[in-house]
C-alpha cells in the first residue's frame, strides 16, 4: 500500500508539472500574441496609413487640377475611398493595440470599445460602471479588455443579438466584468475546450486568459436564451499599479 501511495504521489507531481508547463506555454503564447499585435499596429500606423495619407493628399491636388473637368467626380470618389480605408485601418490598429487602455485605463478604454462597436454594427450596447474605479496592473486591465472585446465579437459574429449590456463592477474583494446579449444562445458543452472542434477559438481564448490570471470565467447560455459572459478577478490576483 505504501508503494502504491508513493507511486500515486509521484504521478500527481508529474501531472502538476505537466499542468504548470502547459500554463507557462499558454502564457508565453499569449504574451507573444500581444507583442505581435503591437508590432503589426506600429507597422500599419507608421507605413501603410502614412502612405495612404500621402496618396490622399495627391488625390486632393488632383481634384484641384480637375476643378471644371468632367472626371472630377472620379477623383472625389477616390478621396472618399482613401479616407474610409484610413479610418478602417485606424480602427484596426486600435483593436490590435488599445492605446487608450495604456494611457487612460480600463474604464475609458472599455467605454470607447463599446461606443465603437455599437457605432460600426447594428447593435444597441449599453455600458455601466459601478463601484469606485481604480487603475489595475497593466496585465489585469489587458485581460479584462481582451475578454470584453472577444465577447462583443462573438455577439456580432454568432449570436444575432440586437442588444448587449456591458457591466464593469469594482468591489472591495474583486472586479467583475459581465457581457450579456439577447442573441440566439447555444448549447454549452460539458467540456469548454470542445469549442476548438467547432473552431470557436475566441471562447477558448477567453477561458485561457482567465485561467492565466487565476480568474473565474463563467458562460451561461442555452439555445434561444442569449448568453452571459462573466469574468471575476479576485483582489489577490488584481495587482494595482
Amino acid at each position: 500500500i505504501q508503494q502504491l501511495q508513493a507511486e500515486l504521489n509521484q504521478m500527481a507531481l508529474q501531472v502538476k508539472d505537466a499542468q504548470d508547463s502547459l500554463r507557462d506555454y499558454v502564457d508565453a503564447v499569449t504574451v507573444g500574441q500581444e507583442e505581435e499585435r503591437k508590432r503589426l499596429a506600429r507597422e500599419i500606423h507608421d507605413s501603410t496609413i502614412q502612405a495612404l495619407i500621402a496618396l490622399n493628399q495627391r488625390i486632393q491636388l488632383l481634384q484641384l487640377a480637375l476643378y471644371e473637368h468632367p472626371r472630377r467626380s472620379d477623383a472625389e470618389q477616390l478621396e472618399t475611398m482613401a479616407t474610409e480605408i484610413i479610418a478602417d485601418l485606424r480602427r484596426l490598429t486600435g483593436a490590435l493595440r488599445p492605446i487608450y487602455l495604456e494611457d487612460l485605463g480600463l474604464v475609458s478604454a472599455l467605454e470607447m470599445l463599446v461606443a465603437e462597436t455599437g457605432r460600426t454594427n447594428d447593435l444597441v450596447i449599453s455600458c455601466e460602471v459601478t463601484g469606485e474605479p481604480a487603475r489595475l496592473s497593466a496585465r489585469t486591465e489587458l485581460t479584462v479588455f481582451r475578454i470584453a472585446q472577444e465577447a462583443l465579437q462573438n455577439c456580432i459574429k454568432h449570436s444575432g443579438a440586437t442588444e448587449v449590456c456591458v457591466h464593469l463592477a469594482f468591489q472591495a474583494e474583486a472586479v467583475t466584468l459581465l457581457v450579456a446579449d439577447n442573441g440566439s444562445g447555444f448549447k454549452m458543452p460539458q467540456r469548454p475546450m470542445t469549442f476548438t472542434q467547432s473552431r470557436h477559438f475566441g471562447i477558448v481564448g477567453m477561458i485561457e486568459r482567465a485561467e492565466l490570471m487565476g480568474a473565474d470565467l463563467q458562460i451561461r447560455t442555452g439555445p434561444g436564451q442569449g448568453a452571459i459572459v462573466e469574468l471575476t478577478i479576485h483582489l489577490p490576483e488584481m495587482l494595482r499599479d
